[in-house]
């Protein structure tokens, strides 16, 4: 098995590597951090793949027999390859913090598998309101379960320190190294709940569950899986377990920014908790407005909460486009290369500044991706013909400044459009390509904008396809399947339109990507330019990173 130093790694300079005897006068590893990172990825993991085998319409094919024993090693596999980032000595303590947070978050699913209904299992409303449906061994499952995720991660990290060779050197920068993990961890997270939230939309199961923060009358952690189902009911509950997984993530997020990283980045850090509890409890709100008719009122909340998950997202990409330029600094990519290292600029160089840089081009494509979102919202929510065809008509202007946004950013690589590293060949890693610039200014490898540009390109040339799809189906769609039907109307109607719900769904989620990587790049550019600006004035004071 090969060494973690053995292969580049895109955030930064490669840490040294911790000999055997060195580890314990190094300072212990940041057990409690890394532990809980690796916890919360793997039970992002785990949500996801207990939401696949658990739908109606696959349930049937993983019983408990099949779905247990998959979910464990996929969790045992999770925490082994999330040791690799620890040094040698820590991987035991880690893995078995990591199995302890896995364990505690997953009770949250758990618990519709510890419950059952009372009387008829066909009336929804027979749930168990708080404990009373608990089947018999329930107090002791609980505990077992978590027990049981701390002894794989024991086990996860025994086998690392076999598999992963010496690891990382501890000491307290490594805390924030995984302060920045978390963030990735988290803006990962999102995605699936974005999909999930729009699938929501795209069925016609918004307004399957009547009551909030509930679930028809039952605690909505122990509302039982036998009464999920009808595919619109599974849908919108999930859909609130997941938001609730969000949000402990991201709470996660904050704490460990309070405890690790600098002041600013703590109180953007809460900042972002507090947007994703306001975004729970206008989705709440709109439950509650339309729990017997859909109402205007019900409908601009949709509106509201749609939106308000997109511009999260964004906001969440850029904190973590942020957080990981200050990781760089911390590894060394303050004074890595210095003002004549590798892809610096040259002292003296003549900075161009075309009309359409990337940071403005960056500005213009986010508010048009906005202005793009909120007729999109509109129409989704209001089934406004008005916000359809402006959507529709204005994509041509979002796709065309994202796309170029996205091709520019290989201005930013360098002062002659040379991409940072190619002066070594084109092989040079984030500290040999100078990620440090002029002055002690941070720098973004070029490697790293080629990256970001893809993605951006890429994205918007899907979304501009996904939308004349989208469009199609729309258009096609038979009236009643657009109809979104409240918890008393679920009997009779229609089946879901599989197809038509799921482009229309990857189209809103793909929307969301797109978003995200230009918050992300819009956070880059400002770093550049700023780079850019103390180049010009060498005796502008040094720039201090996040």
């Amino acid at each position: 098995m090969n060494d973690p130093s053995d292969s580049p790694s895109p955030a930064g300079p490669t840490p040294p590597l911790a000999s055997d005897g060195a580890l314990g006068r190094s300072g212990r590893a940041p057990t409690i951090t890394a532990g809980v990172t690796i916890g919360f990825a793997a039970t992002v993991a785990l949500w996801v793949a207990w939401f696949v085998m658990h739908t109606p319409a696959t349930i049937e094919l993983f019983p408990v027999g099949v779905a247990g024993p998959v979910l464990l090693a996929l969790l045992w596999a999770m925490l082994l390859w999330g040791t690799r980032g620890v040094g040698r000595q820590s991987r035991v303590r880690v893995g078995v913090v990591g199995g302890l947070t896995a364990g505690a978050l997953c009770l949250t699913v758990l618990g519709s598998k510890l419950t059952e209904p009372l009387g008829d299992q066909g009336v929804r409303g027979s749930a168990a309101p708080v404990a009373e449906g608990l089947r018999a061994g329930a107090a002791w499952a609980a505990p077992g379960f978590v027990a049981l995720c701390a002894a794989l991660g024991l086990g996860a990290g025994a086998a690392g320190r076999v598999v992963w060779g010496a690891g990382w050197v501890d000491g307290p920068a490594q805390a924030r190294r995984w302060v920045h993990r978390m963030a990735v961890v988290t803006l990962v997270a999102v995605v699936p709940l974005l999909l999930l939230g729009g699938l929501v939309t795209s069925s016609g199961a918004g307004l399957a569950v009547p009551d909030w923060p509930g679930t028809y009358g039952a605690n909505m952690f122990l509302y039982p899986i036998a009464l999920m189902a009808d595919p619109r009911i599974f849908l919108e509950h999930t859909h609130r377990l997941y938001g609730a997984l969000v949000g402990l993530t991201v709470l996660g997020l904050a704490v460990m920014s309070t405890a690790h990283a600098r002041r600013g980045v703590a109180v953007a850090a809460w900042a972002l908790f507090v947007a994703v509890a306001w975004q729970g409890y206008v989705g709440g709100r709109r439950v509650l407005e339309a729990s017997e008719e859909v109402t205007k009122a019900g409908q601009w909340l949709g509106v509201l909460h749609g939106m308000q998950a997109q511009v999260f997202f964004a906001g969440l990409a850029a904190f973590t486009a942020a957080l990981g330029l200050g990781v760089l600094r911390a590894g060394g990519g303050e004074g890595a290369g210095g003002a004549t290292g590798p892809g610096a600029m040259d002292a003296g160089v003549t900075i161009r500044r075309p009309l359409w840089r990337p940071d403005a081009l960056s500005a213009l494509a986010l508010g048009a991706l906005l202005l793009q979102l909120m007729t999109g919202a509109m129409y989704r929510h209001l089934r406004a013909p008005h916000a359809l065809w402006a959507h529709v008509g204005f994509s041509i202007v979002v796709v065309v400044l994202a796309a170029v946004a996205g091709m520019r950013c290989r201005y930013w690589a360098g002062p002659t459009g040379a991409r940072a590293g190619d002066s070594q060949g084109g092989n040079g890693t984030a500290a040999e390509a100078g990620v440090g610039g002029a002055g002690g200014r941070l720098r973004v490898p070029g490697w790293a904008w080629d990256r970001l540009g893809v993605l951006i390109v890429a994205s918007a040339v899907v979304q501009f396809v996904l939308g004349w799809v989208s469009l199609l189906v729309v258009t096609t769609a038979e009236p009643a399947e657009l109809v979104i039907p409240v918890a008393t109307e679920l009997r009779d109607a229609p089946p879901i339109a599989v197809a038509r719900s799921v482009i229309r769904t990857v189209h809103q989620a793909n929307g969301a990507v797109l978003l995200g990587g230009i918050g992300w790049l819009l956070v880059w550019a400002g770093v550049e330019r700023a780079a850019r600006r103390q180049q010009e004035q060498p005796t502008a004071r040094p720039h201090h990173a996040v």
